[in-house]
């Protein structure tokens, strides 16, 4: 019989094994990307807040919030405290029968933080798991005659069968026979309200069962315009048309309020949230509802088992949300991310005017910012045609990698971009970063920048691309 690993042998794995057990028995290709990325030098010993202590002594500082999961850093002392009670006491983690406290308070707080009537909680694990949920609930609550879902462009709601039928970015769904069929699916460009009243009107109504929104589109760091979602819940609801936005990368204090679309004025039927829910510590996430589309789809004892999940709201997961909401939610922490968001973006603004050259845009909100760089005069500068890319097709991707190995191995800051829009970076830091940790990502690009973009990149392309005839 093979020999599994115990978990102090795990523990004491050396960096060489994991890259190799990582390389063997998980993702070969994400892998060589983790390698050209330079992200193999990130053999962790300990994190907290926004730092990450390596096992060589060096110290890096993380700003991705693991793509948003990390809103209060890693390890937070309040949440890694609410583990530690949780589990001295015992308290029961799989209560499958019966009414859960813990279940019950944590849905009673999202309650009390969103307006109006959305206050009835469905928990599961990851977010496209409430996104499926939401697909499912507003179909239910239309009824038969319900067709159509509406979506935007470049929208991501994540990669599960349902939740990829709903978006469109990054070809994630080719190949896929998607949950909801593509003729049942309607694209329209995001902030073009137009394009949504024109589907409307062309639509029979009763035949739109929902459409589905991110305040903040993730993967191309794209804000709502002022009026866009506002009027998207008017229009919705002459229409019969539920309402659903995904605030599931940008929500919870990461705009500065707790939710994003609580600053344009409008409700929406649905709401989808996870990431950052479970402290940084714990895998949940939650779909809340109006209670009228609740009772619609699942109102009855003959229909209120239509929609569960396995592990809907662990114990454990349910107690870090209760402490993290009661962090985030408080106007002095939501406060704290509009100044430093405010800090950031003057700083930047100060740098796209240094490096007119370099820098397009500025973009985003709250402590969700891209960096959008103009990389078509550096491309025109290079001969990319015997180029030889493993696994990258756009050689943005490239370039922008060059960079992403610059700030981490030069100025000891971790970044991130998304293959949906390559040329922007993207600043996604822990909502507790403090000033000087701010300071020190500011001059960092000060520096990046400074180097030349044109040196920079031919260093890492000569340095990391296999060159051939073809």
């Amino acid at each position: 019989m093979k020999k599994t690993l115990s978990f102090e042998e795990s523990l004491n794995l050396t960096h060489k094994q994991t890259i190799n057990y990582y390389r063997n028995y998980i993702n070969k290709g994400l892998a060589t990307a983790f390698g050209i990325l330079g992200l193999n030098i990130l053999d962790i010993k300990s994190a907290s807040g926004c730092t990450l202590e390596l096992s060589n002594g060096d110290k890096i500082l993380d700003f991705t919030s693991g793509i948003g999961v990390l809103a209060l850093g890693h390890n937070h002392k309040k949440i890694v405290d609410v583990e530690r009670k949780f589990q001295d006491l015992n308290i029961i983690d799989i209560q499958k029968f019966g009414p859960n406290k813990l279940q019950a308070a944590l849905a009673y707080n999202l309650s009390q933080l969103l307006p109006e009537d959305l206050e009835v909680c469905f928990f599961a694990v990851s977010g496209a798991e409430s996104v499926e949920a939401a697909i499912k609930m507003s179909t239910m609550a239309k009824g038969r005659e319900g067709k159509y879902f509406i979506s935007a462009s470049e929208g991501y709601h994540g990669k599960t069968l349902g939740a990829l039928s709903v978006t469109d970015t990054e070809n994630f769904s080719e190949g896929f026979l998607l949950g909801l069929p593509k003729e049942n699916t309607i694209k329209i460009p995001f902030n073009d309200i137009q394009s949504y009243k024109e589907v409307v009107s062309k639509i029979t109504k009763e035949k739109i069962i929902a459409i589905i929104l991110e305040p903040i589109q993730g993967q191309i760091v794209e804000p709502a315009k002022e009026n866009y979602l506002k009027e998207i819940c008017e229009i919705s609801k002459k229409n019969n048309i539920t309402v659903i936005f995904d605030e599931i990368k940008c929500g919870l204090g990461r705009s500065g309020t707790i939710f994003s679309f609580m600053e344009y004025d409008c409700v929406p039927d649905i709401i989808t949230t996870s990431k950052a829910l479970g402290g940084g510590k714990n895998a949940i996430s939650a779909m809340v509802a109006r209670r009228k589309v609740f009772n619609k789809a699942y109102g009855s004892i003959n229909k209120s088992t239509l929609h569960t999940t396995t592990f809907f709201g662990l114990g454990e997961g349910c107690a870090t949300g209760i402490e993290t909401l009661n962090i985030i939610s408080d106007k002095n922490f939501l406060d704290k991310v509009k100044l430093k968001s405010e800090k950031t973006f003057k700083a930047l603004n100060k740098l796209k005017d240094k490096y007119p050259k370099y820098i397009k845009s500025i973009k985003g909100k709250g402590l969700f910012i891209g960096i959008e760089f103009d990389f078509d005069n550096i491309i025109s500068s290079f001969t990319f045609k015997k180029i030889k890319i493993p696994f990258i097709k756009n050689i943005k991707t490239v370039l922008m990698g060059s960079l992403i190995r610059e700030y981490l191995h030069e100025h000891k800051v971790l970044l991130h971009f998304t293959n949906a829009q390559p040329e922007t970076l993207v600043f996604l830091p822990p909502l507790i970063i403090s000033d000087e940790e701010i300071d020190i990502f500011i001059e960092a690009t000060d520096k990046v920048l400074h180097k030349g973009l044109i040196n920079l990149f031919a260093k890492f392309i000569y340095g990391n691309i296999k060159f051939g005839n073809n």
